[in-house]
C-alpha cells in the first residue's frame, strides 16, 4: 500500500518561522516535532488585551486559517467587486475549512457576514467551535441564507477568557463569503498559537466533503448535506494537531473533467476559484510539512464516459501521467522541505482505468526525479456499500482513510 519511501528533514523553513508556536486552545500536545527536538507545540502564552481598535485583518488581533484576502464588497446590485452603491471591506474565507480564530473575554460573540447565493440549496455552511472543541459533530451549524448577516457566534458564556473558531465546511466554487466585523460584551485578547505543523490538501468532491453528513445513497444533495471538516483530511490534521490548507472542489480533475472547464491544476497557483478570484496565492505565506493529492476520481469518469476506444483511453492516460508529473514537479520546487503523498482509490474503485498501474507510475516518479513522493492506497467506497452517500463515501469510509493516512504520514513524517 505504501510506496517506496525517502526520507526528508522536514519542517525546517516552518520551525523557522513559527518557533514557539503552540495548538490551538484546548488542544493537547501530540508526540514530537519533525526535527526530534520536543513537543509540537510548546505550553501556551497568556493572552493579553488588545487595547487598540480590534481589527478583523490584523493577525496580531486574529487568527486566519486557509487561502483568505481582503476585498471590497459593493452594495446597492454591485456584488462583490462589481460597480453601483458604496462599498465595505470584507475578509473572504471561501475554502472549505478555511475561517478564523479569536479570543475573548466576556460571555458572548457576534459577527456579521457577506455570502453569495444565500438563497440556493448550495449556500455558505459554516461550523462554530467553543473554547477548543475541534470535532465538527460537536460544533454549531452555521447557514448563511441572507447575504448579510448577523448571528451570535456564542452566548450566555461565564464571563471569562474564551476562544471561538469558525471554518467553513462547504465547497468553495458553490459560494464565496466574507466576515464583515466581529463583537464582543467585553475585551478582545490576542489569539492563541497557531499550531507548528502544517498539511495541505488538493482535491476534489472527496476532500471537499460532498455527501458524508447525508442519509440517502444516491442524488443532488446540497450544502447542507457535505462537510469539507469531516473528511479524511479533517481526521489526520485533528491527529496530529496541525493547521491543514484545502483546495478542492466537486466535479474537478486533475487533467481533464467532463463537469468543469478548468482543472485542480490550472487553479492552483491562485487565492480561489476561477468563479471568485483569480489573484496569485502567496506560496511563502504557508508552507506545509506534507501536501496531500486525491485527484484523478473525475478524470476518471471523463474516459470511462467520454474516451471510446482503448487508443483514446491510452492517449489520455499518457497526458494524464504528464500532468500530474508537472504538478508534484511544480509543488516540490514551491515546497522542497515537504513530503508529497499521492493517494488513490476512494471512489473509482479497483475497475478505474486510470488506477492501471498508478503506484509503479508514482513510485518510478519519484525515483526518476529524486521526489519527496509516496503513493497510498486508499479505502474504497465500494467495499462498505451501506456508507455510500449521495454517490460519495461517507464518513466510514472516511474515518478509515483518515487512519491510513495518519499512518502513512507517521511513517514519513516520523511524526
Amino acid at each position: 500500500m505504501i510506496g517506496k519511501i525517502k526520507r526528508f528533514l522536514l519542517g525546517m523553513v516552518c520551525a523557522s518561522m513559527c518557533l514557539g508556536a503552540v495548538a490551538c486552545s484546548g488542544a493537547e500536545t501530540t508526540g514530537k516535532d519533525p526535527m526530534g527536538g520536543g513537543n509540537t507545540n510548546p505550553p501556551a502564552t497568556e493572552p493579553v488585551k488588545i487595547e487598540e481598535p480590534f481589527d478583523i485583518n490584523n493577525e496580531a488581533h486574529i487568527n486566519w486559517y486557509g487561502r483568505t484576502y481582503v476585498e471590497a464588497i459593493r452594495s446597492g446590485g454591485g456584488g462583490r467587486g462589481g460597480g453601483g452603491g458604496s462599498s465595505t471591506e470584507g475578509h473572504f474565507f471561501n475554502h472549505t475549512a478555511s475561517g478564523f480564530e479569536v479570543t475573548f473575554k466576556g460571555t458572548s460573540l457576534s459577527a456579521s457576514f457577506y455570502a453569495t447565493n444565500p438563497t440556493s440549496e448550495w449556500n455558505v455552511i459554516l461550523t462554530v467551535f467553543v473554547d477548543g472543541e475541534q470535532e465538527p459533530r460537536n460544533g454549531t451549524t452555521l447557514s448563511l441564507d441572507e447575504a448579510r448577516k448577523n448571528v451570535d457566534l456564542a452566548s450566555g458564556l461565564e464571563n471569562g477568557l474564551h476562544t471561538v473558531k469558525v471554518l467553513k465546511r462547504s465547497e468553495a466554487q458553490n459560494s464565496a463569503n466574507a466576515l464583515l466585523s466581529l463583537t464582543t460584551d467585553g475585551d478582545f485578547y490576542t489569539p492563541p498559537e497557531k499550531p507548528v505543523r502544517k498539511l495541505e490538501f488538493y482535491g476534489d468532491s472527496l476532500t471537499a466533503g460532498v455527501g458524508i453528513t447525508a442519509t440517502e445513497a444516491t442524488g443532488d444533495g446540497s450544502s447542507l448535506e457535505e462537510d469539507g471538516l469531516a473528511t479524511y483530511a479533517g481526521i489526520a490534521a485533528r491527529f496530529f494537531n496541525a493547521q491543514y490548507n484545502v483546495f478542492a472542489g466537486g466535479g474537478r480533475a486533475l487533467y481533464l473533467s467532463q463537469y468543469h472547464s478548468r482543472s485542480i491544476y490550472d487553479m492552483y497557483r491562485q487565492v480561489d476559484f476561477d468563479v471568485n478570484n483569480t489573484d496569485p496565492w502567496d506560496f511563502s505565506s504557508y508552507i506545509p510539512d506534507a501536501v496531500v493529492i486525491n485527484l484523478g476520481t473525475n478524470d476518471s469518469n471523463y474516459v470511462y464516459n467520454l474516451c471510446k476506444t482503448e487508443a483514446e483511453k491510452e492517449a489520455f492516460y499518457t497526458e494524464y501521467k504528464k500532468v500530474y508529473e508537472k504538478f508534484v514537479t511544480e509543488l516540490h520546487q514551491l515546497y522542497p522541505n515537504a513530503h508529497i503523498v499521492a493517494v488513490y482509490n476512494m471512489a473509482a474503485g479497483e475497475g478505474s482505468y486510470l488506477h492501471k498501474g498508478f503506484e509503479e507510475f508514482i513510485n518510478d516518479l519519484a525515483e526518476s526525479k529524486d521526489l519527496p513522493l509516496t503513493v497510498l492506497k486508499f479505502a474504497a467506497m465500494q467495499d462498505n456499500p451501506g456508507d455510500i452517500r449521495l454517490d460519495h463515501p461517507g464518513p466510514k469510509t472516511h474515518e478509515i482513510c483518515g487512519d491510513l493516512l495518519v499512518e502513512h504520514l507517521k511513517e514519513v513524517l516520523g511524526w
